[in-house]
């Protein structure tokens, strides 16, 4: 398939993009001005498909690409995208999709390309678009899943994710946060480097007990 890209002038996404690159870089501690990402905006889902090759499904409304070189967003416009999705946005939602989409070109920048663990990359993304605030996901009784999602199944890591993040920056702070992500491409093992920096072993016992705690 054979694209030719236009720029348009896009007023919600450029908003969104441009709230969501000056607050992630506050979080991030980064000063990303240069080769910036890019939006694209994929008019309807049978343009989201070319794109990617492949029928998509009905929940995907944007995704993240590209590790170096061009990076950038792709969502559904939002004129269209309540009606190429069963989710349904207005424009504070919306504005968190992207931001969403952009935090996973920051975390993949921070962590030197390491893409996992997958609740730690969707928790914040979900965590630092305001999704848990927005509760895009049901806030859980209880964590039971979110350590073994993997890339083919990702349910828990949206349900779960955003919720644990939250919680270890509400109670620890971000240096840590950031500290736990730098560390991703020479941790051997990861519950190890997480004890580490938090002091308690990463299991369902210890994140329930801080969460009733909280």
């Amino acid at each position: 398939m054979i694209f030719k890209i236009k720029p348009v002038e896009d007023k919600l996404a450029q908003s969104a993009y441009d709230k969501g690159m000056k607050e992630l870089n506050e979080f991030w501690g980064i000063n990303w001005i240069v080769s910036t990402p890019s939006i694209i905006v994929v008019e309807d889902r049978k343009q989201m498909d070319q794109l990617l090759g492949k029928k998509t499904e009905s929940w995907l409304v944007g995704y993240a690409f590209g590790s170096k070189g061009i990076r950038g967003v792709a969502v559904l416009d939002f004129k269209n995208i309540n009606d190429e999705s069963i989710q349904k946005f207005d424009e504070v939602g919306y504005t968190a999709l992207i931001k969403h989409e952009l935090c996973h070109l920051f975390y993949n920048s921070v962590s030197q390309g390491v893409t996992g663990p997958n609740w730690l990359c969707e928790g914040l993304s979900i965590y630092l678009s305001g999704q848990t605030r927005l509760k895009v996901w049901k806030i859980p009784e209880k964590f039971d899943g979110f350590l073994e999602s993997s890339w083919g199944n990702l349910k828990k890591a949206y349900g779960e994710g955003g919720f644990v993040v939250e919680l270890l920056v509400n109670k620890f702070g971000k240096e840590k946060m950031i500290q736990l992500v730098k560390t991703l491409p020479k941790a051997r093992e990861f519950g190890e480097k997480f004890k580490e920096i938090y002091g308690f072993e990463l299991n369902y016992e210890e994140i329930n007990k801080l969460y009733l705690e909280n």
